[in-house]
């Protein structure tokens, strides 16, 4: 889903559930044309399996699973799949309505067996040069983290192959570790999309500063947009890990507390850097006016300076153009040529004035 267009679709998606009653099981956003699946990781230190596909039957046998179980679910666009994940996690029906809500603010909910989380995990588009946003559902329990995604294919491939050679600490920590570094990625993410939105403003300020267009202005605008949807979308993840940082819940390790406090640092490095891309954005909007502005100004100057210097000749050429009959210089044999002397005398003089006081 692109952000810009989650605005709309969280108005559509609030008219869909309306009469509804609360807890309703409900999908909201992009149906996808695949077939939900559903993927297991199981790991302690000196073992790993993953196993992929997967019912719900099984997830229920895996979840008895010695260590850490961490599991995926592909395409929440099935509302019954959901339930059933929902039924097996003993999640609250309200839970469930928010992770088929794919158009709601990422947010937090902390209960005595369980925490649940979402967020939007964003990623760049090399060949579109887009933003490819989708809802992350997280419910972290004791032994197991679960991750509800809008359709296959994620940012974590790079992570479950490490855990799979048991590269860094990953196998020797438990679940809530685990969310730390989902969490961590997603956040990863943001910057890399930060930075391909800073290249994009610094070629617009370059294109601006050789030669302002019209066109430049609408993409100011459209970039303004991106960054205020961007902003508005990630705000509440730092609250939320915050929250979940100082709970002192007992799935959160005083271990991994302080990574958690790390990232919520990192969001909030985030959300200052896109407030600074938006103030460049706005100054840059100020210097397209001003440079189309100037430019506006220069031709003008050059049009003034040619009307002033055209005045005085036209009174002249007006005045030999009276045809009155007792005007001496009509009979003289030089007249003609001494008033195309007079009048480039006069403009010459005026272009010379005009280069002096710098006005040319």
């Amino acid at each position: 889903m692109e952000p810009k267009k989650q605005d709309e679709e969280h108005f559509l998606g609030s008219a869909k559930k309306a009469g509804l009653p609360p807890g309703a099981l409900i999908y909201v956003g992009k149906k996808g044309n695949f077939t939900p699946a559903l993927d297991a990781i199981s790991y302690t230190t000196d073992n790993f399996s993953r196993s992929q596909p997967l019912t719900p039957a099984d997830v229920k046998h895996i979840l008895k699973n010695d260590g850490t179980t961490w599991i995926t679910l592909y395409g929440i666009h099935e509302a019954g799949l959901v339930a059933e994940m929902g039924e097996i996690l003993q999640l609250h029906p309200l839970l469930l309505e928010d992770i088929l809500d794919t158009t709601q603010r990422p947010t937090s909910e902390l209960f005595e067996d369980y925490i649940f989380l979402s967020l939007k995990m964003m990623s760049w588009q090399k060949k579109s040069k887009t933003i490819q946003s989708e809802q992350l559902s997280i419910v972290l329990s004791r032994n197991s983290l679960v991750i509800f995604e809008e359709k296959p294919g994620d940012i974590y491939e790079n992570l479950r192959e490490r855990i799979e050679k048991g590269k860094g600490i990953l196998r020797s920590k438990k679940a809530d570790y685990l969310m730390y570094r989902l969490i961590d990625d997603v956040v990863d993410q943001y910057f890399i999309i930060g930075e391909k939105l800073q290249l994009k403003i610094e070629h617009l300020e370059s294109e601006i500063l050789v030669r302002p267009e019209e066109a430049q202005m609408h993409q100011l605008l459209a970039l303004k947009k991106q960054l205020m949807r961007l902003r508005r979308t990630i705000l509440p993840l730092r609250d939320n890990v915050t929250l979940i940082e100082r709970s002192n819940h007992k799935l959160i390790s005083k271990d991994t507390a302080p990574y958690l406090r790390d990232v919520s640092d990192h969001v909030k490095e985030v959300i200052e850097m896109l407030d600074m891309y938006r103030e460049s954005v706005t100054n840059l909007m100020d210097l397209h006016m001003s440079t189309t502005s100037n430019q506006m100004n220069q031709v003008m100057k050059v049009l003034t300076v040619i009307a002033t210097t055209f005045i005085p000749l036209t009174f002249i050429v007006g005045i030999y153009g009276m045809n009155f009959t007792n005007m001496p210089e009509l009979s003289n044999p030089y007249g003609y040529a001494t008033v195309w002397l007079v009048m480039i005398v006069v403009a010459a003089g005026l272009i010379a004035y005009f280069r002096k006081k710098k006005w040319l």
